[in-house]
Order: structure tokens, then sequence, then C-alpha cells
């Protein structure tokens, strides 16, 4: 998925409902803070919530940049943070018995090249 995409859907799906009637004038960090504090209650992921904080972060910087607002309110709104966690990967015997159990499946091809060449998801996925 293009970053256009992304940056398209983040607005559509989060920013637009939820800022839409605010003028980017009136807009401060307390709706801002707001939002993300609802966001956190109903579902989506932390990384979710950044990505909705560097939209909007982009969209002010180039509202200062053109002059439409003196400051962006978006710096002094708090992003949660997304929990790091360390990546297990298989051990031979997990690699081995994965590949057994896919074996024959429209799987086998991709998981043996994840597993061969330490590619990620996306790498794989977009091979042609």
């Amino acid at each position: 998925m293009s970053s256009y995409v992304k940056y398209k859907k983040t607005i559509k799906s989060y920013i637009l409902p939820a800022l839409r009637e605010v003028q980017v004038q009136k807009l401060i960090p307390q709706s801002v803070q707001s939002l993300y504090t609802k966001m956190r209650k109903w579902g989506p992921a932390p990384k979710t919530i950044q990505s909705v904080h560097s939209v909007l972060h982009g969209a002010m910087e180039h509202a200062v940049k053109w002059n439409l607002v003196a400051r962006n309110v978006i710096d002094q709104v708090t992003c949660p943070s997304v929990e790091q966690y360390e990546m297990q990967p298989l051990d031979l015997e997990q690699a081995r018995h994965l590949l057994a159990v896919v074996r024959g499946s429209r799987l086998d091809a991709v998981l043996t090249l994840a597993l061969a060449t330490g590619m990620r998801r996306g790498e794989v996925l977009a091979l042609r």
C-alpha cells in the first residue's frame, strides 16, 4: 500500500470523522488529545494513533508554512507510545515443523522463501 493510500485512509477513517467541523485556525491541543484518548478506548492500535498524529502534524506544518496558523498545535499533544517487543525467531525445530504443516498448501512457497531468506512479510508479499 502506497503512502498516499495510507494517508488517505487515515484521514478518511479517523481524522475527518472527529475533526471535520473544526477550522484549522481553531484547532486546539486538547481536541486532538481528546481524540487520541477516545481512540485508545475504542480500539485502534497505538501504531494507528501514531499514524493519525503523524498525518495531523504534517498537515499542520503545511498550515504554518502557508501562514494559515502561527504554530503547530500538534507539537503540544502527547502521542501514545508503541510498546517495543523483541522478535522471537523460530528455532530450527519450529521452522521444520511449520514447513511440514504447510507442505503442499498455497503457503508452502511463501513460508519457505521467508524462512530461507529472512525476508519480512511485506517484502515477501511485494514479490511478483
